[in-house]
């Protein structure tokens, strides 16, 4: 999740991650897809994936067939007719465009749209900005960065009072501890 805020200027990124390919799955070129969401049959509503080799090469792949399991998605790509051609794609994340991602609820945001954004306290106190998020079982955790040390932000309603994506900040009230 680091890296999208350079020198003060928050860049929104054009595509996005939605997981990862693990491994091959059988001789026929099937790989088996681990996505980063909690659901993974959200695979079936694209056509097509951009995917990015180690080396930086880019390309684009065509989705001929998927098949969900509890926990992740098996998918054939358009020539990738082999094992050895699935097995070349293990550990490359699949990516789609950000204007194709699923339309939120009103009080729900993306990880990415977070990453970035500045966090001020009720009274106007400016503290820094989130640099990463933590997945925990409770509530997700921002980590927010002020240049010289980090603090963990509870993602909860009685801390989190307004993210306002316009104004690209977040408010939050400062409870006795946080800081």
């Amino acid at each position: 999740m680091r890296g999208l805020v350079e020198k003060g200027v928050r860049k929104l990124p054009e595509w996005i991650s939605i997981g990862y390919i693990t491994k091959a799955h059988g001789v026929k070129g099937e790989v088996r897809f681990t996505p980063i969401s909690k659901d993974p049959s959200r695979i079936k509503n694209f056509k097509s994936v951009k995917i990015e080799s180690p080396a930086g090469v880019i390309s684009f792949l065509e989705i001929e067939k998927v098949r969900v399991n509890r926990d992740c998605a098996f998918i054939t790509f358009k020539g990738i007719d082999s094992r050895d051609q699935a097995l070349a794609l293990k550990g490359i994340s699949i990516q789609i465009r950000r204007t194709d991602c699923q339309p939120l609820s009103a009080d729900e945001y993306y990880y990415f749209d977070l990453i970035g954004l500045i966090v001020k306290t009720t009274e106007g106190e400016r503290l820094g900005e989130i640099v990463d998020i933590m997945e925990m079982p409770a509530n997700d955790v921002y980590v927010l960065s002020d240049g010289n040390r980090e603090v963990l932000i509870p993602a909860i309603g009685d801390v989190v009072k307004k993210v306002d994506l316009e104004k690209e900040e977040i408010i939050i009230e400062v409870i006795d501890g946080l800081l």
